[in-house]
């Protein structure tokens, strides 16, 4: 809610004085990307919140513009899809995300935080997740993230195709 994240300790202890949710308040959190628009480049700015099985992947620690997150997110799985690896870095800042073949499984890592993941379920919740927030942008904001959107859709259908 806030223009700028001056103490980030504040906002990891206390998200609800900093962020809405855009599932529990989708049109107070459209209201706060317009208004961020007038003002800043970029209408997303905030947090994304990524856990599996409990376990903590993103948080608001990792403020960034969230549609960069997404696009960062889904080009590390297409990579992974393709060669079994894949890193990219969060928008703004030197923050790596990375998944990487290991075994039968993959690590996922942010910032060197490292998580062993099953990627027949991690990968398909994330791109669910990424295609329910193109979805929120285009119903709730009226804008379109194309690419992500097709990129997500695409990697979906590969997979089930592929199984």
């Amino acid at each position: 809610m806030t223009d700028t994240v001056t103490d980030l300790d504040d906002l990891v202890a206390h998200p609800d004085r900093y962020l809405v949710s855009m599932y529990a308040e989708p049109a107070r959190a459209a209201e706060l990307w317009h208004r961020r628009l007038r003002t800043a480049p970029y209408g997303s700015e905030g947090s994304l919140s990524l856990t599996y099985f409990g376990h903590e992947l993103l948080g608001p620690r990792l403020w960034d513009e969230v549609t960069g997150i997404w696009c960062a997110l889904i080009d590390t799985i297409a990579d992974f899809t393709v060669a079994g690896a894949g890193e990219r870095l969060f928008p703004g800042q030197p923050v790596p995300i990375r998944l990487e073949r290991a075994g039968s499984r993959a690590l996922f890592s942010v910032n060197g935080t490292r998580t062993l993941v099953a990627p027949e379920l991690f990968i398909p919740g994330v791109l669910t997740a990424a295609a329910s927030y193109c979805r929120w942008v285009e119903e709730h904001v009226g804008a379109s993230e194309s690419s992500l959107s097709a990129q997500t859709e695409r990697l979906l259908q590969a997979r089930e195709t592929t199984g």
